[in-house]
Order: structure tokens, then C-alpha cells, then sequence
């Protein structure tokens, strides 16, 4: 199973309006896939973040995609 996350105190307060993603954005997106992966991996990843949000496949790729526009 995968499970996707918004991290960053600014990240998640800003939430659900992706829309308003830029480079300056305080916060990333995580994709954990339990079959590759562990909980202290999961910890490990979204230390330091301050908050996070589950958030679904679509708007992973979104927010991915605007975070990262030389990966397409």
C-alpha cells in the first residue's frame, strides 16, 4: 500500500490550495509504500517538517510536478 503525504507547517496551512505552490514553498511531498519501506523510514523522512497531511495519488502528482517541473 502507498501513502502520500504534504509535509511543512506552511505546507499543510495552505492546504488543500495547490494551486498556490511556488519554488519559495515551505514544505515537500513524501510518497511511503509500505511494501519498501518501514515506520522509522516514514519518521525519518518527515522529521523536521512540523506537520504533514495525508493527501491523495492526484494531488501528490500535482504538487510534485509544480515542486519539481524538469522531472515530466
Amino acid at each position: 500500500m502507498t501513502y502520500y503525504f504534504l509535509v511543512g507547517s506552511q505546507a499543510v496551512a495552505t492546504y488543500p490550495d495547490i494551486a498556490s505552490i511556488v519554488d519559495t514553498w515551505d514544505g515537500d511531498v513524501i510518497r511511503f509504500d509500505t511494501e519498501t519501506m518501514n515506520p522509522p523510514m516514514l519518521l525519518q523522512l518527515i522529521d523536521g517538517w512540523n506537520d504533514y497531511v495525508e493527501i491523495t495519488e492526484a494531488e501528490y502528482q500535482t504538487i510534485y510536478n509544480q515542486l519539481h517541473p524538469d522531472s515530466k
